[in-house]
């Protein structure tokens, strides 16, 4: 009777048992790398989100703002002070010495009236300005605002007082 249990009970040999712990090693190490990329991805996707959540904000209040830049027919080259990373606009509803004042920085991107309102965009850090011209004749900016994956989102914010027409206008 116990040589027939000792036959029943023979269980796996040491080579089974290596190949089940390699096999169940590698789904565990797959399974790992998949769950950091989902992670990665995650944070990439969160982080994107946020950003374009400012940019959108951001692109509100400048339009805004740039929409209050009046300037005067008699003014053909009104003066703007830029190094690409930052600007000033004067003119703000009209008055010469009025200014908004946009930069990107280390902290984000800058806006500051004259009254010292200031604002901080903190996930908006690298851009630049562009001058919107048309027969010599600044009639806005393109601000391009550059995410962490080096990619660029362009907007063009236009003068108050510069009604554009271009084209037939007949019909």
């Amino acid at each position: 009777m116990k040589n027939k249990l000792s036959e029943l009970e023979e269980g796996f040999t040491l080579t089974e048992t290596v190949i089940a712990v390699f096999i169940l090693s590698l789904a565990s190490i797959l399974l790992f790398m998949g769950g950091q990329k989902l992670f990665v991805s995650f944070n990439s996707i969160m982080d994107t989100n946020i950003f374009l959540k400012e940019a959108a904000q951001a692109d509100i209040l400048l339009k805004d703002l740039c929409n209050d830049i009046q300037i005067p027919f008699w003014e053909e080259y009104p003066e703007y002070v830029s190094d690409s990373k930052s600007i000033e606009l004067p003119y703000l509803k009209g008055n010469k010495d009025s200014v908004i004042k946009i930069a990107f920085t280390a902290e984000g991107l800058n806006i500051k009236r004259d009254d010292e309102t200031q604002l901080v965009f903190q996930n908006l850090k690298i851009g630049y300005f562009e001058p919107l011209i048309v027969d010599e004749i600044t009639y806005g900016i393109q601000i391009i605002l550059i995410d962490s994956d080096q990619k660029d989102y362009r907007y063009k914010l236009l003068f108050g007082s510069y009604s554009l027409v271009y084209g037939n206008t007949d019909g």
